[in-house]
């Protein structure tokens, strides 16, 4: 009687078991099918409508170095690399959100934003948000509610979210302070 893997739970024969290759090749094979993730490569303009791998394939555009996943009816981009970023280098207006980096997709999917300042002397209050919108509509994600920050350099974790294609994603900071200096980026996950 056939053995399986303790993590992903892949049949293999025991040494007691009779031999039958083929048949023993088989069950590994459909084991692992639909467990591995399909992958191609090339240009963006080469990227197939439909791949014959289906849903859950994976394909790099070589030439703009964008990841796309395709969900079983259409593409979705995954983003690359650094996408936008904005530096601010005085609060105009204490206690109020100002956008510093802002990004309008042209294709749905995961994106990143991260923010950083330098809070001047005898501190601040400080705090930073993502407006963009999903499938729901307009959302607002607080990466830092506005609180009291020490003086110096402060940065944020990165918040990962999913846009849809042709609405602003937008870092903003709010600070007590018009001293302030902040800069975000906004990447692809």
């Amino acid at each position: 009687m056939p053995s399986n893997t303790s993590r992903l739970a892949l049949p293999y024969p025991l040494s007691t078991d009779s031999p039958n290759g083929p048949a023993q090749v088989e069950a590994i094979a459909n084991a692992l099918d639909p467990l591995v993730t399909a992958y191609a490569s090339g240009t963006a303009a080469a990227r197939p409508a439909t791949p014959t791998t289906g849903a859950g394939t994976l394909y790099l555009a070589t030439d703009t170095l964008v990841i796309s996943f395709y969900n079983g009816s259409a593409w979705e981009s995954l983003g690359s690399g650094s996408l936008a970023s904005g530096v601010l280098q005085g609060i105009t207006t204490a206690s109020t959100w100002q956008t510093i980096a802002t990004y309008t997709p042209t294709a749905s999917g995961l994106f990143t934003a991260q923010a950083y300042a330098t809070i001047p002397g005898g501190g601040a209050t400080f705090g930073v948000q993502v407006t963009y919108a999903d499938a729901a509509g307009a959302e607002t994600l607080t990466i830092l509610t506005p609180q009291s920050q020490a003086a110096g350099p402060w940065s944020s974790l990165s918040a990962l979210f999913y846009a849809i294609t042709g609405t602003a994603i937008n870092v903003q900071v709010q600070s007590s302070s018009t001293s302030t200096i902040a800069s975000a980026t906004i990447g692809g996950a």
